[in-house]
């Protein structure tokens, strides 16, 4: 079988709902080994497949090469490479990326930038990109019918009038024409739908169907069948304790078998609507980054930006100890800021999100604004981080530690307390965020050359170089010494004495 037999099989495995037959495929390949236009085509089987890392690390060298290099990303490699990158959370680069590429001659440019849209909940600005997509007349049918699927769940969101129309037609194309996997996840659709609309006896018709199409299934497909069927309970029942038992175990499923936290999210969401709990939506409001869900809760709920903080409860136990560490003058968030602005900066992130555990790209855009993400030493630079807010904690006696899920990272407390997180975050003060760090690490050092920077932040000799740049022009380093034997030094402290 040749290289694009195989993809071939690939593609239809994944069509196929196939998918760790189609895993199993791809890692058989050498990606290294592959030409331009076989590297793009590995890069959109692996997105498919749930695989970004695969795609960031084998197209990284080409969309963003050494300056001395000659490989150069075709306009496939750059979509594809951003497509990855909104996959793991780098929102912001891949959107950049994408106004590069022109949607006329790579048109899933327009499909892309929709999905970086959808992972923040702007369905609002995925609409109009959807429907260009969707009637692009050089697509494949089944790739306009993944554009329609997806313009059909954006439209639902938005509550469109046309949401109603584009889903009946849609649905019975998929069936015309056999797409089940698609099928499936548009009668998922069709049920937000119906319970939108107050169809509750559609909404039970169509969960039951499913019930029965998935019955022997142990699929993710399967869990989203009991996730409805919990909010069609809800919707009839209200605040019943057996509407919000079943509620319950959807989030531990959801929790500890999937990792889906956006049905977590979602789950809250629909509680505090029909239960009309102030406290769940102020708490939801704090916890989601996404502007379009808060203006959402605001919606029904108008009162909550008149809070300052929330309390969010994490750990186990009856009796939560407050903890203020980001907001007011408390002692704790004083030694926070004294022990470097960047474990504030980190701290603070990690409380955005009460939901989704924190990706380390978006860690990594956080920390080092202005930075593009490099899949060899951005992770390496956030888990340094992470581990010196670790130490942090432990240093200060707080049951407070940063944990890992699934490669993302979230944080959790050996005891119950309740961290006091402010509805509106102060602006950053600190602009030299990674010198301060560098500060941290190199503090045994009265000066330091480029190497020591490389070695210390484990980043490239660019970064460096820009990083000493920076702190030479802002006047927070000076530099002693020429060629190799240039050394620097924090310019609040006497020069040292260089040995002959």
């Amino acid at each position: 079988m040749n290289q694009r037999e195989l993809f071939s099989n690939i593609d239809m495995l994944i069509k196929a709902g196939k998918a760790a037959a189609a895993v199993k495929s791809l890692k058989k390949i050498r990606a290294q080994k592959l030409s331009a236009s076989d590297r793009e085509t590995y890069a959109s089987l692996a997105r498919r497949l749930s695989l970004p890392e695969l795609s960031i690390r084998l197209l990284h060298p080409f969309v963003r090469p050494p300056v001395a290099s000659l490989q150069r990303a075709s306009l496939g490699e750059k979509a594809e490479y951003a497509a990855a990158l909104i996959y793991v959370g780098a929102f912001a680069e891949a959107l950049e990326i994408l106004e590069g590429v022109p949607c006329q001659k790579y048109p899933s440019q327009l499909l892309f930038r929709a999905f970086a849209y959808i992972g923040q909940w702007n369905y609002a600005e995925a609409i109009p990109l959807l429907q260009d997509y969707s009637e692009r007349t050089d697509l494949s049918h089944y790739q306009r019918m993944v554009g329609k699927t997806n313009l059909c769940e954006a439209l639902i969101y938005e509550r469109h009038p046309l949401a109603s129309e584009t889903i009946e037609e849609t649905i019975k194309e998929a069936r015309e024409h056999s797409y089940t996997i698609i099928l499936g996840r548009l009668q998922t659709i069709l049920i937000d739908l119906m319970l939108a609309t107050g169809n509750l006896g559609e909404a039970e018709r169509l969960v039951k169907e499913s019930e029965k199409a998935f019955q022997n299934a142990d699929t993710r497909d399967a869990f989203f069948v009991r996730k409805w069927r919990a909010l069609i309970s809800l919707h009839r029942e209200g605040g019943s304790k057996a509407a919000i038992a079943q509620l319950d175990a959807v989030r531990k499923e959801a929790t500890e078998r999937w990792l889906h936290w956006e049905t977590v999210r979602d789950c809250d969401y629909y509680q505090a609507m029909h239960t009309r709990d102030y406290q769940l939506a102020l708490s939801l409001f704090c916890g989601t980054p996404f502007d379009s869900f808060r203006k959402r809760l605001l919606s029904s709920f108008k009162t909550l930006t008149d809070s300052v903080a929330v309390e969010w409860r994490i750990g186990n136990g009856s009796q939560y100890k407050t903890l203020e560490l980001l907001s007011g003058e408390s002692p704790l968030r004083r030694r926070l800021l004294d022990s470097g602005k960047l474990n504030y900066l980190l701290l603070s992130f990690l409380t955005r999100d009460f939901y989704r555990p924190a990706r380390i790209s978006a860690i990594a855009a956080a920390l080092y604004p202005g930075e593009f993400y490099n899949p060899q030493s951005s992770p390496k630079r956030v888990r340094t981080a992470i581990q010196r807010l670790r130490e942090w904690f432990r240093a200060h006696k707080l049951p407070l530690t940063i944990e890992e899920v699934s490669g993302d990272y979230r944080l959790q407390s050996k005891k119950a307390v309740g961290l006091l997180v402010p509805l509106e975050r102060e602006t950053d003060k600190s602009k030299h965020p990674e010198l301060e760090l560098l500060r941290e690490v190199l503090s045994a050092k009265p000066f330091f050359s480029r190497k020591d920077v490389v070695d210390a932040l484990s980043t490239s000799v660019r970064t460096a170089n820009r990083l000493l740049k920076e702190g030479e022009e802002t006047g927070v380093l000076r530099r002693q010494g020429k060629g190799r034997s240039t050394v620097y030094f924090w310019a609040d402290e006497h020069a040292p004495k260089l040995v002959a």
